[in-house]
């Protein structure tokens, strides 16, 4: 083995492992980061879409679409950054009003022959978060009413691109910091390294 290669092997054998460790933790946080921003956009979501689904129960009941369009455009506003776009509608699936007229209205509503949610749903599409909640008569209004009847359900749409920006520059981050990483490994290989003109050293390999 020549020097030059002993040198060369002694370098891989320093950096190689600051590499692969620095690269794991980083995709490993990456993706951790990713899925806990994903999650405090829906719980986000979910603290706006579940207010606005019990406040929008008087204006359906009493058909009064002017009311209930003044209440998801106020909150369409006050959460442009990341909702695209809020529609209600009724029992029969009919769109009721919505915020933003000029969105693909058809991912927001409940599929052709499917139930209408009881629940809070959240699904996923590409870049786009949608959840549904169900506006319920819940009685406060109707004497006698025992039940919670449905009288429709909200759908709200979230951009999910800023999560996604948000996990592209801290990818960028961990990357130049493993490079750094990298780079501190070579320099400190470099200068540990016995000279060449020691013979005992080399003899050893």
């Amino acid at each position: 083995m020549t020097k030059y290669g002993l040198r060369t092997r002694v370098s891989v054998l320093t950096i190689a492992p600051t590499l692969i460790v620095g690269l794991l933790l980083s995709a490993f946080f990456t993706s951790t980061r990713y899925q806990d921003l994903e999650q405090q956009l829906t719980v986000t979501g979910s603290a706006i879409i579940e207010p606005l689904a019990i406040a929008s129960e008087v204006g359906l009941k009493n058909d009064s679409r002017e009311n209930v369009r003044r209440l998801i455009g106020f909150a369409h506003r006050q959460h442009s950054q990341f909702v695209r776009s809020i529609a209600v509608f009724d029992r029969r699936n009919e769109l009721f009003v919505t915020s933003n007229y000029h969105r693909n209205l058809a991912m927001l509503s409940v599929d052709s022959g499917q139930p209408i949610p009881t629940q809070l749903q959240v699904s996923q599409q590409q870049d786009t978060l949608i959840l549904r909640a169900p506006i319920l008569e819940i009685g406060r209004f109707t004497p006698g009413l025992n039940v919670e009847r449905p009288l429709g359900y909200i759908a709200m749409e979230l951009d999910l691109s800023s999560v996604r920006l948000k996990q592209y520059q801290e990818m960028i981050t961990a990357l130049v910091m493993v490079a750094l990483g990298g780079i501190l490994s070579c320099f400190f290989a470099i200068v540990s390294l016995p000279d060449r003109d020691s013979p005992n050293i080399w003899a050893t390999w």
